[in-house]
């Protein structure tokens, strides 16, 4: 029998202690202070004249290669949504403030996960850990899609697992899996097509295409996906931009620094994604 059992936390006090580590780790008042820097400028150009209605990524009247509107589009509603206060606000508050609230959702799709898959307390430390990870830390102060393609991409996969697997409900496991998909595809491209499908494939029977034809539960979500991208490409079509581009090699792309770089990146990685 052991000394000392650990009585679980309460609930209310392990949402209102992490709420506060968030706030103290990512205050919003310290999103505005620095300014744009690197490709910012060119999201927040493309949220200012972001058409709600009719939403494609424009930079100064040019269809922008290579960039989705999903982002542009939210900073664009939350801006214009606040009215005088998101006109007094500088811009790069409120690009930076979509990525952080990205990163909050995100930690609550953890939090429910562990809480149902084991305890509140697992769901406490799950959701601590995504809070305290260093590369959370850096990256979701800065006004760049990927957060909010990575809230999309894990409320995708714990929609598949909580729906499908656990529960069998494959019709609804597959429609919002790959509607999450598609918000991804939608807010930075095929990227996010790639990394929902990769771990799949690392099941003992990746999504069973192999081995039978895909049911109608498949077919509906990738029905969806499919409108996501079309949602992305009539838009840009219109407006005269690229839809689908070339791929070309640089000769150069593979130099001795970029080879330093891949052969550092396990090491670093998982420095990064340490709590």
């Amino acid at each position: 029998m052991p000394i000392h059992e650990e009585k679980p936390w309460p609930r209310m006090r392990a949402v209102l202690f992490l709420a506060l580590a968030f706030m103290a780790v990512y205050w919003p008042l310290q999103l505005g202070r620095r300014e744009l820097h690197w490709r910012e400028g060119f999201y927040g150009t493309m949220a200012q004249e972001m058409n709600l209605l009719w939403p494609h990524s424009v930079a100064h009247g040019e269809v922008i290669t290579g960039e989705y509107p999903l982002y542009p589009w939210a900073i664009a509603i939350l801006q214009r949504g606040m009215g005088e206060l998101g006109q007094q606000l500088p811009l790069a508050f409120w690009l930076r403030l979509v990525s952080v609230l990205s990163l909050a959702a995100t930690t609550i799709l953890v939090w429910l996960a562990g809480r149902q898959a084991i305890s509140e307390t697992a769901g406490a430390v799950a959701s601590a850990a995504c809070i305290s990870m260093l590369l959370p830390m850096e990256k979701a102060i800065e006004g760049y899609p990927q957060m909010l393609a990575a809230a999309w991409l894990c409320a995708g996969w714990l929609s598949w697992f909580h729906y499908g697997v656990a529960r069998g409900q494959w019709q609804r496991a597959w429609t919002l899996a790959l509607s999450c998909c598609g918000m991804g595809f939608y807010t930075i491209g095929w990227q996010a097509v790639l990394f929902f499908v990769f771990p799949l494939l690392w099941l003992r029977r990746p999504m069973s295409l192999w081995h039978r034809r895909p049911g109608r539960e498949l077919l509906a979500g990738l029905a969806i996906l499919c409108g996501f991208i079309l949602l992305w490409g009539v838009p840009r079509w219109f407006a005269g931009g690229v839809v689908f581009r070339q791929l070309r090699l640089d000769p150069g792309a593979f130099s001795g620094s970029y080879l330093m770089q891949l052969a550092a990146f396990p090491l670093l990685a998982a420095l990064r994604l340490m709590p």
